[in-house]
Parts: structure tokens; sequence; C-alpha cells
């Protein structure tokens, strides 16, 4: 069976989600202190994907993936995925994280 949304139901959602993400404010972390801690990050991810309404499975493979590599990839795989709620900052100064094709560069 195909279940397809009607026109205005989309533009519905849209506005909801519109609406939403300018509610998010960014997130400053402070990644040298008690905020820097690997499980205090992954805390970060799920609250962000829980305000985004993304799906459970989705926030645990998330986790999962960020759970996969070391201390730097976890801050990584963070910045791929709500790098735009997300404002990293290292003894004081903003780190900066660049985008490109998909993974990020210092």
């Amino acid at each position: 069976m195909l279940y397809t949304l009607r026109p205005e139901k989309i533009k519905l959602m849209r506005i909801k989600l519109h609406y939403r993400l300018k509610q998010l404010k960014k997130m400053i972390v402070d990644l040298s202190g008690p905020q820097g801690n690997a499980y205090a990050l992954m805390g970060v991810a799920r609250s962000i994907g829980r305000q985004l309404n993304r799906p459970y499975n989705e926030i645990k493979d998330i986790e999962t993936k960020m759970m996969s590599g070391d201390y730097d990839y976890l801050v990584k795989v963070l910045f791929l995925e709500y790098g735009d709620f997300i404002q990293f900052k290292k003894d004081g100064k903003r780190v900066i994280y660049i985008r490109t094709k998909g993974k990020p560069r210092f």
C-alpha cells in the first residue's frame, strides 16, 4: 500500500519544521571543559536529535557511529550531523570545522 501526503499536509509539516529550527539556538560546547566529555557530547547529540524530532533509531545509529572511533572521530561525527546547531570552543577560542564533500576539515 502506497501512502502519499496531500500538498497541504506537506506544507504544514515544512512550516512546523522551519519554526522548530528557528527556535533552536546554536549551542556553544567547550571541548576543553566538562562539556567536552565524550558522554556529555553524546548527550548533546541525543538532545538535538530529539528537538529535531528525529526517529529514535536514527538517534541511536548516530550514537553508535560516534562510539565507533576515538574522541576526534566522535567530535567529527557530531559536527557532521548537527554542525548547524553547535559551535565548538577549545581553550576559550572558537574551533572552526569546514565541510568539504561531506567530511569535516580542521
